[in-house]
């Protein structure tokens, strides 16, 4: 008797168990395959600094059971995720870059160098996490609230607008000597 995973796939076929259908070898390249993609829905790629907050929030759940499995899959420790990553902004838009880069390595139709090409930018992923975790404060056992005054909107004077009119290049520069001609 077989069972079912979560993809409704089978996870276990007695050998004694009568199959009809395809062969059990196509059964399996199939099964194969729809792991290999993404639940339907499952990349729905959102611009978290425009999006509505409906948007966001159909995100988050499927946002947890990704973080869930990095976790438990490559023991991550709480000083690169914290429990309360949920509750800082720039841990959730780098681990939300992850699941999306991580359900687009899987997909049927990447050419194989997505899984490998996920390792590499995990590897990566996790210095900056470790980065914004030291910034909040929080540690495995500790939400450290902090409440960070923002430094108020772009100061905008002559500088600016000369820079954004074009009677000014963003690199000008004023040469340090009269003699030295960039």
């Amino acid at each position: 008797m077989s069972t079912r995973s979560r993809w409704n796939l089978p996870t276990a076929i007695s050998l004694e168990e009568e199959t009809s259908g395809p062969p059990l070898r196509e059964q399996s390249a199939d099964a194969l395959t729809a792991l290999a993609q993404p639940p339907a829905g499952e990349v729905d790629v959102i611009n978290w600094r425009t999006a509505e907050q409906h948007e966001t929030a159909a995100q988050m759940e499927p946002l947890r059971e990704f973080v869930d499995w990095l976790i438990a899959t490559y023991n991550v420790q709480p000083s690169v995720i914290p429990p309360c990553w949920w509750k800082h902004p720039a841990l959730i838009q780098e681990l939300y870059a992850l699941r999306v880069f991580h359900a687009m390595a899987f997909h049927v139709e990447d050419p194989g160098q997505g899984p490998i090409g996920f390792q590499e930018r995990w590897f990566m992923a996790r210095s900056r996490l470790n980065e914004y975790t030291n910034d909040t404060g929080c540690s495995g056992s500790v939400h450290a609230q902090r409440v960070i005054e923002p430094p108020g909107p772009t100061r905008i004077d002559d500088e600016w607008f000369e820079l954004t009119t074009g009677s000014r290049a963003w690199n000008d520069t004023t040469t340090p000597d009269e003699g030295f001609q960039l």
